[in-house]
């Protein structure tokens, strides 16, 4: 496959491979799959010229071509491997904070918007991402962006009784290049006053002190209010066992819900301590008032059943539950009967 490797530049890839032509596990011409009998059947031309001459076809019927599945270091000749389907999807805007129209908006506020999907970070800046006011003046402020989540901070609180309007243009893009459809735009006006409430949380999940938690659970909290995303990460919101050692693991945030998800199943029986620092902070900037921690404990892990296991050879259920066992108890009552019977002829 040396020639296959310098045509394609696939050597130290997962094509580089006697299985990129042959069925696993051989290397003889007896075991081609559809891709390698394309070759060997174009051979006349060398081995260059088979290669190309098969590349526009679909050997194994998955309906990418062969030179597509090479290009994308899949095998041309396994219908189970193929490209990942592509995204044409154009990301959208989901919600906004604050919501179009909004009135009484506090003059410290932050302006985020939430999208379909995670985002180009690259695509979104002051240009693409811009605020103004009623006379079309651009206010100045420092772009965050976060996952799926973009977050607009004015450098000074904004005015009184005033209207914004904030625009989402068409070059933010998604991690697969897709563009915004159009121009996106909400408007909102303020109040007089500054929002200084700590946001407060109002449930998780799991619930402090539940017990028999699945150990598959992910950890949760729902806040009063939307969030900042770059102020949740694993510094501020944690997951620690009963030996105080953290929990590994991502996690995400939504509007005003931060989750937290475990990389591995969590131990059975076992406490767990969340933690969410004051490091978490609303979007006008005001941090949780005290740390929020709550506690759990995993599900005990269910007795082992005795209905199909034990030693049966027949896996019908104990070795004492089926008829195997009732004739050896049976034999078991007759040899004691003979013994004592043998016994009392002696006397």
């Amino acid at each position: 496959y040396s020639t296959f490797n310098t045509t394609y530049s696939t050597g130290s890839t997962a094509l580089d491979t006697c299985n990129t032509c042959h069925e696993p596990p051989g290397q003889s011409a007896n075991n081609l799959n559809s891709y390698g009998a394309a070759v060997r059947a174009n051979l006349g031309g060398g081995t260059a010229g088979a290669l190309a001459a098969v590349e526009l076809l679909d050997s194994d019927g998955d309906t990418f071509t062969n030179i597509v599945e090479i290009n994308a270091l899949t095998f041309p000749g396994d219908d189970t491997s193929f490209p990942a389907a592509e995204d044409n999807t154009a990301p959208t805007v989901d919600s906004t904070v604050p919501a179009d129209n909004a009135v009484n908006v506090a003059i410290n506020v932050w302006v985020m918007a939430t999208f379909s999907e995670a985002l180009d970070n690259a695509t979104v800046d002051n240009n693409s991402f811009l605020l103004t006011d009623a006379l079309d003046n651009v206010v100045a402020g420092t772009v965050d962006v976060t996952d799926n989540t973009v977050i607009f901070k004015p450098d000074v609180f904004l005015d009184n009784t005033s209207t914004y309007t904030a625009t989402l243009t068409t070059a933010i893009t998604d991690l697969a290049g897709n563009q915004l459809e159009s121009d996106y735009t909400w408007s909102f006006t303020t109040g007089t006053g500054t929002d200084t409430t700590s946001p407060t949380v109002l449930s998780t999940v799991p619930a402090d002190g539940a017990t028999g938690v699945a150990v598959t659970t992910v950890v949760s909290a729902t806040f009063d209010e939307a969030i900042d995303p770059v102020t949740v990460d694993n510094t501020s919101f944690f997951v620690t066992d009963g030996m105080d050692n953290v929990v590994e693991g991502t996690i995400t945030v939504s509007d005003n819900t931060a989750t937290f998800t475990p990389s591995a199943d969590l131990a059975v029986d076992a406490v767990y301590t969340a933690t969410l620092t004051t490091a978490v902070t609303d979007l006008a900037g005001n941090p949780l008032a005290d740390n929020v921690v709550w506690s759990f404990t995993t599900a005990v892990p269910p007795p082992p059943s005795d209905d199909g296991g034990g030693c049966s050879v027949t896996g019908a259920g104990s070795r004492w539950d089926n008829g195997a066992g009732i004739a050896l108890l049976g034999l078991l009552a007759m040899f004691i009967a003979l013994r004592f019977r043998k016994r009392k002829d002696r006397k």
